[in-house]
């Protein structure tokens, strides 16, 4: 008899214990996001930080980016347009990295929001991912953005090549810079 009412105390202050814990995580939950919810202004854009990343609104659509614009104003980047329906995307420097493959995923699914639909390419077949993908240069019919890995982390043009070169943890750098551009948010 004694052992059922102890199991029974028992399992009445676990189950206190457990309520307790699960309100005050409610509680922090919603102060947390209170907090932790801030914004800035750049350019004329209003920019929400949530954790790790800026959202910030153009037109009716949000973009979610890992930097706010002022921590990439040192990239510079000569004025273009992309003015096309299909753009290549090509990865030059060996085995391809986290960054890089994150960053790529980024800026394809940045142009295909605009209809521009992206095709991962090869330069020269000797540097090369896959040999299934299509062989392309920069005097083509279509713009092509090469990500090229390289200590230094600058954005240029070359023809018909927009060239990222960077590290690998930078390339997600150059990619918000471009959004930035392509927004109107930066120059």
């Amino acid at each position: 008899m004694r052992k059922k009412r102890d199991n029974k105390k028992l399992g009445l202050i676990w189950a206190a214990v457990i309520a307790l814990l699960m309100v005050t995580s409610i509680f922090g939950y919603i102060g947390r996001d209170s907090q932790e919810t801030s914004t800035k202004n750049y350019n004329g854009f209003e920019f929400f930080e949530d954790q790790n990343n800026w959202i910030v609104k153009v037109g009716e659509q949000g973009y979610v980016l890992d930097y706010f614009p002022e921590e990439l104003e040192d990239i510079e980047l000569e004025a273009f347009d992309i003015n096309s329906e299909k753009v290549y995307v090509v990865y030059n420097g060996g085995g391809i990295g986290q960054g890089a493959q994150y960053s790529i995923s980024k800026l394809i699914s940045f142009l295909n929001s605009f209809g521009i639909k992206s095709v991962l390419a090869c330069l020269d077949e000797n540097n090369c991912l896959d040999d299934t993908l299509p062989l392309v240069s920069c005097d083509g019919d279509f713009p092509v953005i090469e990500f090229n890995v390289d200590s230094k982390t600058i954005i240029f043009i070359n023809e018909e090549c927009i060239v990222l070169q960077s590290t690998d943890e930078n390339f997600s750098k150059l990619v918000d810079k471009l959004i930035y551009y392509w927004l109107g948010v930066m120059e």
